[in-house]
């Protein structure tokens, strides 16, 4: 038998239920990887000389460089420095268990306290969104755009709040009401929450800058949605229109606070686009529809679509569907926004469902009430030991994917700071970590004309790697000298047969070769 709970839980099994909200940030991917490796070194390097404008890491010179991650980075190499590789692990945990509980208040608040609902919708983003947690900016700045989200609709809120005190009272009647009513004692300070935006933008400019312009896209549905309009059947709601514009302009002049000025704030637009990038970097391409995981984003998205523009009522918000049917969009673009689609699109489907009440099985008085916090207290003790035992091998579970013993054989025969090194796109990171400089890594876009203001590099690398260009001619353009390769390298199988070259250590994995003119 089942009933329906019309005032959702008691108090302390929503606690219980919380609790068990964080549960999935204990399964994250432990992945420690060329890029993590990269973003530490780059980090180590803000700590030790500042914001670097010059490129310094690879054997190219005077490149123009923005590094658009810079505090990121910084936060990463302090911690993995003075901590240690687990609590990197750590952070990224904390902070998905941040996202997660924003996009339950999110839903809690959108769909009128319905505390079941919003536990449900939360719980079902943080499985799939596990996946994509990982030591890179995108955590922050995930995490900011669900802030984002919530500081507009508690606005919004508390705004039409205010109109309803001013409405159903008579001005005398309203100063009364207003002494003893907190939502019409807002009527003078509610615009106060949307000072947050300008502290957003400018955390959000120095952790991840590339992503900085989509602060303001998530800002366009609630502009359309201010205006009270009924057009064909779709509604403007109608609130403030004013102060909103204000905390925009606001936090446009905030985004200037970063070591770059314009060009942070600019990155996006310099940084995408590049053929070789859409093709090969496997981050930047679409869902393949054809495996598991296609299959079921394009479930989701489809089911997400039907039940943000249609239910039982037919009523919906505009700025709801405007940002689903959005994120979804960039969702099936690029599977790197995929987590837009998750964060900033899925929640707002509480909305939607908020007349829903789950059905619970009515259950007896336990006879040990503390018993079940005992049970959860030892549950999360024994994933946490496991997560931070997990975290702590995870450096050395990597050892098998990066070329150390190929990089120690470098630092330890070869005069590191007169060869030219090739190292490619899933090799340079580490590389750099130890003190190489190799001709790239896995920041594509600095690589880009657009940012370097010299030429594509990475146009070259790949028309090499793909075959395109004749491996010969691009080494004679760059000069280079050794090469560090990996077995999905193109030149691991050009190299050993061609007798200019000369290998010099091999694990299976990795190889070193060098010009024999250079070695001998």
């Amino acid at each position: 038998m089942v009933e329906t709970i019309a005032c959702d839980i008691t108090d302390k099994d929503r606690r219980f239920m919380l609790l068990l909200l964080f549960i999935p940030c204990l399964f994250i991917r432990l992945k420690f990887n060329n890029d993590t490796y990269w973003l530490v070194n780059s980090g180590r390097y803000v700590i030790a000389h500042g914001i670097p404008h010059i490129e310094p890491f690879t054997i190219h010179q005077g490149l123009h460089f923005v590094m658009h991650q810079w505090l990121s980075a910084a936060v990463f190499a302090l911690i993995y420095d003075t901590l240690g590789s687990p609590f990197l692990f750590l952070l990224v945990a904390l902070v998905n268990g941040s996202i997660i509980y924003s996009i339950f208040r999110l839903c809690l608040r959108i769909s009128d306290d319905n505390f079941l609902l919003s536990f449900t919708i939360a719980f079902a983003v943080s499985i799939p969104l596990k996946l994509f947690m990982v030591l890179r900016p995108y955590l922050f700045s995930t995490f900011l755009f669900s802030i984002e989200l919530n500081l507009l609709e508690t606005w919004i809120q508390t705004e039409l709040n205010s109109r309803k005190c001013i409405s159903t009272t008579e001005i005398v009647e309203y100063k009364i009401f207003a002494h003893n009513n907190t939502s019409c004692r807002t009527v003078h300070n509610k615009n106060i929450i949307l000072l947050g935006l300008p502290i957003l933008s400018v955390f959000l400019v120095n952790l991840h800058a590339a992503i900085w312009p989509f602060f303001f896209v998530l800002l366009v549905p609630y502009f359309i949605d201010s205006f009270r309009f009924n057009l064909w059947g779709v509604k403007g709601q109608g609130y403030s229109f004013l102060p909103l514009s204000i905390a925009v302009v606001l936090s446009l002049a905030a985004g200037w606070i970063n070591p770059y000025g314009f060009e942070s704030m600019t990155y996006l637009f310099h940084s995408y686009g590049n053929e070789y990038a859409l093709t090969q970097i496997t981050e930047m391409q679409s869902p393949d529809f054809k495996n598991a995981f296609g299959i079921f984003v394009f479930i989701i998205y489809l089911f997400i679509i039907m039940f943000s523009c249609f239910n039982q009522k037919g009523e919906t918000r505009l700025r709801y569907v405007l940002l689903i049917v959005g994120t979804g969009y960039l969702g099936l673009a690029s599977i790197r926004n995929f987590t837009l689609f998750l964060v900033c699109g899925i929640p707002f489907l509480a909305y939607t469902l908020r007349a829903v009440k789950i059905l619970k099985t009515p259950g007896t008085q336990s006879r040990i009430p503390w018993l079940r916090n005992v049970l959860i207290g030892i549950l999360i003790v024994f994933l946490g030991t496991v997560f931070m035992i997990s975290a702590g091998n995870s450096e050395k579970k990597a050892e098998i994917f990066l070329p150390i013993k190929a990089v120690d054989y470098i630092k330890t025969h070869l005069n590191t700071k007169t060869i030219r090194l090739y190292a490619g796109y899933n090799t340079g990171g580490y590389a750099e970590f130890r003190g190489l400089r190799p001709f790239i890594d896995a920041r594509a876009e600095v690589f880009f004309k657009s940012n370097n203001q010299q030429s594509d590099i990475i146009n070259d690398y790949f028309d090499a790697t793909i075959g395109k260009t004749h491996y010969r001619d691009f080494i004679e353009k760059y000069e280079l000298t050794h090469f560090l390769v990996e077995k999905t390298d193109i030149l691991y199988v050009y190299l050993p047969k061609d007798t200019a070259f000369e290998l010099l250590f091999s694990d299976g994995d990795f190889s070193v070769f060098a010009l024999k003119s250079v070695a001998g």
